[in-house]
């Protein structure tokens, strides 16, 4: 690749990345502002389940499918691939579980693990590891996991900041030092990133950290949930890690040349 292309993949999908928490300050600020944001499941009735759910959707999935479109990306090129159906199907059916497991039917329940597959494992993951991941891996690994990294983990802190009436120089500082119902801050988006670069990376598709994000985000709210997530999770990390180094035949650290 070509300097002049590399230095422009870089200033726009650094702009992507700033334009994402752009938006999902707007549309979380606005959508606060009109009482549209639900803060605890218990507001949630199926008479505003829509609402509730088109407001994340615009914030959080919109913004990365119009950059994807904007770009051009090919399906495959965001890590939308058919690769290890086994395992993506044994991690849908894992976080199918998790759902029967607890049980919750009512408007919050469903909306609480709808709104954790599609508006946040899939529009975080299309967006920080199938668009900005995938791009920039193309310029400098290193770049990629960084850049990633840093604007999904910053993006955390948005959300808890309109809530607690933060203002934006407040919710700034907290993306970086992390803050009370922030889970992860700048940095740690690096790190934990890293982790979900490899899941994408060693399996092939971008479901596997889909649904392991999901899995991961759904089964903390309870003790039993915890354990099972976590026990899924090492599974196929285990899985993936031998099939790469014992079938493939290529190197754990996914940044090197094979």
């Amino acid at each position: 690749m070509e300097e002049n292309s590399k230095r422009n993949t870089v200033l726009v999908t650094v702009a992507a990345c700033v334009l994402a928490q752009a938006v999902l300050y707007g549309v979380t600020a606005f959508a606060d502002a009109r009482n549209w944001m639900a803060v605890s499941l218990e507001q949630i009735t199926w008479g505003k389940f829509g609402l509730y759910f088109l407001v994340n959707a615009l914030a959080l999935l919109l913004p990365p499918v119009v950059f994807l479109l904007i770009t051009r990306t090919r399906p495959n090129e965001a890590g939308v691939t058919a690769q290890n159906r086994g395992l993506v199907l044994a991690l849908g059916l894992a976080f199918g579980g998790l759902v029967v497991l607890d049980g919750n039917w009512s408007a919050g329940g469903v909306y609480y693990w709808l709104h954790i597959l599609i508006n946040i494992a899939l529009g975080e993951e299309l967006m920080y590891r199938g668009f900005v991941y995938s791009r920039l891996k193309r310029v400098s690994p290193w770049l990629a996991l960084l850049v990633s990294g840093f604007f999904w983990g910053a993006g955390h802190a948005i959300y808890a900041g309109v809530v607690a009436g933060r203002s934006v120089p407040q919710i700034l500082l907290t993306m970086v030092v992390g803050g009370a119902e922030v889970p992860v801050n700048a940095f740690g988006g690096i790190l934990a990133g890293i982790g979900f670069a490899a899941l994408y990376e060693w399996s092939g598709t971008l479901f596997v950290p889909i649904l392991l994000h999901a899995i991961l985000d759904f089964s903390g709210h309870s003790p039993a949930g915890q354990w099972l997530g976590f026990a899924v999770t090492i599974g196929a990390v285990v899985f993936l890690g031998v099939k790469r180094t014992r079938v493939e035949r290529k190197p754990l650290a996914f940044w090197k040349p094979e």
